[in-house]
C-alpha cells in the first residue's frame, strides 16, 4: 500500500511542478499556516515577510519575500552583462548587500571593481561570497591608493625650511 502512495505521490509531484499555485493557496498574510508534510510532522509556514529570517542552517522552509526592487533587478543585470563570472559566484549578491553596497561606495567605483573581479580568471575557485570578496577587493584597492606615511619624499624631509608667515597690517 505504501507503494501505491509514493506513485501517487510522485505522480501529483510531477503534474504541479512549476506550479505554485498551491504555495499561493495556502499563504495567508495575517496569520501562520500550518502546513503537514506527508510524513506526519506538522511544520508552521511564517507568515509573508519582506525580510526573511534565518535561524537554522538545517532548516530548508522556503522563506517568503517580497518583490525585489527595479534599481536591484537592473544591478543584476548590469552584472550579468558586464561581468559574467561574478554572476556565477555560489553566493552571488542579495538586495540588502546591494543597498549596503550602494550606500558605501560610489557607482562608478563599483562597477569598476566588479569588472577587475570580473577579469580575474581564479574568481570562481578561490572565493564563494560576491558580497565579500566586493568587501575584500575594495579594502586592498583603498590601502594601496592611500599614501604610506613612511614613504616621503627626500626633499621634502630632510631639505625642508620652515617658512615664516607674516600677518599684513
Amino acid at each position: 500500500m505504501s507503494q501505491n502512495m509514493s506513485q501517487k505521490r510522485s505522480q501529483k509531484r510531477s503534474q504541479n511542478e512549476g506550479d505554485t499555485s498551491c504555495i499561493e493557496d495556502r499563504l495567508d498574510k495575517n496569520n501562520i499556516t500550518p502546513y503537514n508534510p506527508p510524513n506526519g510532522e506538522t511544520v508552521v509556514l511564517p507568515p509573508f515577510s519582506e525580510k526573511a529570517e534565518v535561524t537554522d542552517s538545517s532548516n530548508t522552509l522556503p522563506q517568503f519575500r517580497g518583490t525585489p526592487s527595479r534599481e536591484f533587478l537592473e544591478f543584476q543585470q548590469w552584472i550579468s552583462e558586464n561581468a559574467p563570472r561574478v554572476a556565477k559566484m555560489k553566493e552571488p549578491f542579495s538586495e540588502a548587500q546591494f543597498s549596503a553596497l550602494k550606500e558605501a561606495y560610489a557607482l562608478d567605483f563599483i562597477c569598476d571593481l566588479l569588472r577587475a573581479m570580473h577579469n580575474y580568471e581564479p574568481l570562481l575557485k578561490r572565493n564563494r561570497s560576491a558580497y565579500l570578496t566586493f568587501l575584500n577587493w575594495a579594502r586592498r584597492r583603498n590601502e594601496t591608493s592611500l599614501p604610506r606615511s613612511n614613504t616621503r619624499h627626500p626633499a621634502t624631509t630632510y631639505h625642508a625650511k620652515p617658512t615664516q608667515h607674516y600677518d599684513e597690517f
